[in-house]
């Protein structure tokens, strides 16, 4: 399926019929996206099209006296002799001018600017999400293939709002669908020939041309967001609301240690602290995009002023969360539940798959290495003249060992944030190691003892780590 958006138009002829023309074949439509629109129907494609409607635009003088069909002349008088009664219902108004173009989708966004003494109070930030947000639920809903971004309405604000809109757009999409590449739709800029003059004995070919942005493997949060318990972040999106901040902030956190433990090759993390369900992740996504469109539409005349920066990195951040659960929960990776520990050669196997689908091909290849040299250092302990009784009697018994004790040349102290990073995620003050017959498990332990000899929580110690390497 197809989708289109292109903002939409409301002047002296702009319900003319212009020709236009694509392999031959002439089309005639009123703007260059229903030609384009008729194109791909007639190559077997479904397509929609959705047309952006700026509030301002009945709010025009100079369209007094303009030849229209009667009904629609009689709606414009009414919306300049009683802009407020437009405004507390503009899409009757929106609804009719769409019925003279084919009945299509529509969209109503707010205006900048002062139109009959009227002050638009609006961002052009508020603008990008309006449109972003329309976007992601198209999507959502109709799970297109190919979007179209018609530019030919000339090059105002609103247009490129629509050109930023569909950056975020693209980054959120790919994030969301990250190791399932038949879920990307192709995206695609459209224009036409610039319209001048008389259009009756012209024709205007159309055209169009893919577009790609990059995207990393990278997090929309920050650690100072982190650090910062999303504080700015949940404040800004839901202002005093203690309750919906109850509901995202957990993810928010849940997404930072899972993307950091990726990102820095930290596998253990994943067993030990585990991960929110995709189901929650969606439900919970749905939610703040629903927040963001009632938040933007409480009335036309204003728009909130909202920060879009808080807004894009919640909704990137929960879709790129949503389809990591996804590709964990494919390839079996779970929350330790038993605390029976993990086999090393399955985070190997597992983690190197994960690698691979997310490009970190450093990661593959240092895990690989790390995990070899831990396991040989356990399979030899008990050849260590210089081990101690007690600890490979608990190797013999198939108890846990600390890392750190079959580590003849290291003691026991505080766990180290580099030595972590470095070695995969088995420090040996905060891992632990058990060989069961050939088979090694490992495990992040509960507590660790600190160079003074008090007990410290291991948890918030890793999570300040994380925090710090997202």
């Amino acid at each position: 399926m197809n989708l289109i958006y292109q903002i939409g138009r409301l002047d002296r002829g702009c319900l003319n019929l212009v020709k236009f023309k694509k392999d031959c074949e002439i089309f005639e439509a009123s703007l260059s996206s229903l030609a384009l629109k008729k194109y791909l129907e007639n190559q077997g494609e479904k397509t929609q099209l959705v047309i952006i409607y700026p509030i301002s635009l009945p709010l025009n003088k100079t369209l007094l006296g303009a030849e229209f069909p009667l009904e629609l002349k009689e709606a414009i008088n009414q919306c300049i002799n009683n802009p407020q009664v437009y405004l507390n219902n503009p899409e009757e108004f929106f609804k009719l001018l769409n019925s003279f173009q084919g009945k299509e989708e529509f969209i109503i966004i707010h205006s900048l600017g002062s139109y009959l003494g009227i002050d638009f109070r609006s961002s052009f930030d508020d603008i990008v999400l309006e449109i972003f947000i329309d976007m992601i639920n198209r999507y959502l809903s109709l799970g297109f293939k190919n979007l179209y971004v018609d530019i030919s309405s000339g090059h105002n604000i609103y247009v490129t709002a629509l050109l930023e809109a569909l950056r975020h757009f693209h980054t959120w999409v790919n994030l969301r669908n990250w190791a399932n590449d038949s879920k990307m739709p192709e995206i695609f800029v459209s224009f036409s020939d610039p319209i001048l003059g008389n259009t009756e004995a012209q024709v205007f070919n159309l055209y169009w041309e893919e577009i790609k942005y990059k995207t990393f493997f990278s997090s929309p949060l920050s650690s100072e967001d982190a650090k910062g318990s999303f504080a700015q972040i949940l404040t800004n999106l839901f202002g005093d609301n203690r309750q919906q901040k109850r509901e995202v902030r957990p993810l928010l956190e849940s997404f930072s240690l899972t993307f950091s433990a990726i990102k820095n090759n930290v596998p253990l993390v994943l067993y030990k602290y585990g991960y929110y369900d995709s189901k929650v992740i969606k439900e919970v996504f749905y939610s703040v995009l629903n927040h963001t469109y009632q938040t933007l539409y409480r009335n036309y005349k204003d728009s909130p002023i909202l920060s879009k920066s808080s807004y894009t990195k919640t909704i990137l951040a929960l879709g790129f969360y949503w389809g990591i659960s996804e590709i964990l929960k494919i390839l079996r990776v779970h929350k330790d539940e038993n605390n029976d520990g993990v086999k090393i050669d399955e985070i190997k196997e597992k983690f190197e798959k994960i690698y691979e689908i997310f490009g970190l091909v450093i990661n593959k290849q240092f895990l690989g290495t790390e995990l070899s040299n831990s396991s040989k250092k356990i399979n030899e302990a008990l050849d260590d003249p210089d081990l101690s009784p007690e600890i490979k009697n608990k190797i013999l018994s198939e108890e846990w060992v600390s890392l750190i004790d079959i580590h003849k040349d290291r003691k026991a102290g505080n766990p180290d944030p580099r030595n972590f990073f470095a070695h995969a995620g088995m420090e040996g003050n905060v891992t632990e190691a058990r060989k069961q017959g050939s088979q090694i498990f490992v495990r992040i332990k509960d507590k660790y003892e600190d160079s003074n000899g008090k007990v410290q929580d291991v948890a918030n110690l890793l999570k300040n780590w994380l925090y710090n390497e997202i």
